[in-house]
């Protein structure tokens, strides 16, 4: 059976096609202009909640595989997200491998070679 891509900008090989230029440079433009300040208003207002103490967010993503494209546009974007932001999210899905949730290596930044 041929290798079957988990991406869908990825070939049958694995491999990015062109559509991976600049992806990340892109994500992280995106993220600055259009979550990055719901995502400070939300810390923002569950702060008021409970004031002085430190709160925690986590999101649920039920059948994440099914958001198809979308999943892996969201993964780009929080990718971008600010480390210190106490947010959490949890993919979940009941058909999938665990590949299929890792981003290709080659367009993957680690924060721990990010700078402080």
């Amino acid at each position: 059976m041929p290798h079957q891509p988990t991406n869908p900008n990825r070939t049958g090989s694995g491999s990015g096609d062109k559509k991976d230029i600049g992806i990340v440079e892109q994500a992280r433009a995106l993220y600055d202009l259009h979550a990055k300040g719901a995502v400070n208003n939300l810390m923002d207002f569950l702060a008021t909640l409970d004031p002085g103490k430190p709160c925690l967010a986590v999101t649920y993503f039920d059948e994440a595989p099914e958001l198809n494209r979308c999943f892996w546009i969201l993964l780009r974007l929080l990718n971008n997200q600010d480390i210190s932001k106490n947010m959490w999210y949890v993919f979940m899905g009941t058909k999938s491998t665990v590949s299929h949730f890792s981003p290709t290596p080659k367009n993957c930044e680690s924060s721990v070679f990010l700078p402080i």
